[in-house]
């Protein structure tokens, strides 16, 4: 149990997910996805995710941002995978959030981690299972 009795207020609980790219072989994955995303809202978490907009990753932050508010997602992605999955755009903070540009996979799950007070893995592939 945390000790707030120091009148510190704590920042908001954030929950690192790690999942697919890829909506996966069924749609109980996406769903999945999607409940997650009800459960971070219905309890005022924030989410971090990997900064894709694609799959069950876009579904997480694309639902999230709908029932909440943009700045209770953080996306952060490779400079390298930016250009090769956005296109080299950042993605729309109203739809997804607001997205951190990081140099490597390193950064990204350092930061992730830094973020964090409990992770969440759904159905991904070797990456998903890599970085969890």
């Amino acid at each position: 149990m945390v000790n707030f009795s120091n009148g510190v207020k704590p920042s908001p609980f954030t929950v690192c997910v790690f999942c697919g790219a890829s909506p996966g072989t069924s749609q109980e994955y996406m769903e999945a996805a999607q409940s997650v995303a009800s459960l971070l809202h219905k309890n005022n978490w924030n989410l971090v995710y990997g900064g894709g907009t694609v799959g069950l990753m876009g579904a997480v932050a694309r639902t999230l941002v709908s029932l909440s508010r943009p700045n209770s997602v953080h996306g952060i992605i490779p400079r390298a995978l930016i250009r090769f999955e956005q296109q080299g755009s950042v993605p729309p903070v109203n739809e997804y959030g607001k997205t951190i540009i990081v140099d490597d996979m390193h950064t990204r799950k350092a930061m992730m981690g830094k973020m964090s007070n409990a992770f969440v893995a759904l159905p991904g592939g070797f990456g998903t299972m890599e970085e969890l």
